[in-house]
């Protein structure tokens, strides 16, 4: 994928979660309502990737249409970290600002939180963040099999994720006698990836992920997905060796070109 093209693509994705936000805030009489707003690509199918057989070019197609699904939500998600620094800079909130902030306190899985609302917004910012690129094309491609897999192609699970009620997916071939989780199906390559990042960003089990992040924050301008990927040991059962293949997949395929935020 040549550079002029990963370019155009982050633009698009870009002037695209802008322009929805844009009209919501013109078209609400409140507060604005961006914590699921639509995107762009929620209607993008998945390819047919086993139809390539070429190693270098299925992996630039991968990669190519997992990018601007990823930077779309990366987006998204910031517009609402803005809205949330900026009621950092507030002493008090008005009823609509209390109200959105209620919103995105439950879409987060956030309880109870000790103090006022500057509390409350400290425990947030370290939820609602970006996944870096390089990370998130990484596990999908490690997850789905470059989205060969049946899970990939029958339910548009790119990253592998669980759920737990009966028929809410795909029961896996492998599943143990007695086991209830099933493989998660989506409505999109698009829902996959919302569901994903939302998954890291909300679920207890990566509570280390989000403090990593949260002191690069501090630390450097961008969020550096080589360096996050030790907050997964929790992803899957291989553990430490599935950090050491998410961090060579990211060093071999050059992933960290498209960490910016």
């Amino acid at each position: 994928m040549s550079k002029r093209y990963q370019i155009l693509l982050s633009a698009l994705a870009i002037v695209g979660v802008i322009g929805i936000y844009l009209l919501i805030r013109l078209a609400s009489p409140g507060y604005p309502e961006i914590i699921a707003a639509p995107s762009l690509y929620d209607d993008r199918p998945l390819p047919e990737f086993a139809a390539v057989t070429d190693v270098a070019t299925k992996k630039a197609n991968f990669f190519s249409f997992l990018l601007p699904l990823v930077e779309t939500e990366n987006n998204r998600i910031l517009l609402i970290r803005q809205e949330l620094q900026l009621l950092r800079s507030l002493s008090s909130l008005e009823r609509s600002q209390q109200q959105w902030l209620d919103r995105v306190t439950q879409h987060y899985r956030i309880t109870k939180v000790p103090g006022d609302h500057q509390q409350l917004l400290a425990v947030l910012l370290q939820r609602v963040d970006i996944v870096p690129p390089s990370l998130a094309l990484a596990q999908s491609a490690n997850e789905s099999a470059w989205g060969r897999s049946r899970f990939a192609q029958q339910g548009n699970n790119l990253f592998g994720q669980w759920c737990f009620t009966k028929g809410c997916g795909i029961v896996p071939g492998s599943r143990t006698e007695g086991a209830l989780h099933e493989v998660a199906v989506f409505e999109s390559p698009g829902k996959s990836v919302e569901g994903y990042i939302h998954n890291l960003n909300s679920n207890m089990a990566y509570e280390d992920f989000r403090r990593i992040r949260e002191v690069q924050r501090a630390q450097q301008s961008f969020v550096s997905g080589e360096v996050l990927a030790e907050g997964l040991l929790k992803y899957s059962a291989r553990g430490v060796d599935y950090i050491k293949e998410l961090r060579a997949m990211i060093a071999i395929n050059k992933l960290e070109q498209y960490d910016k935020f």
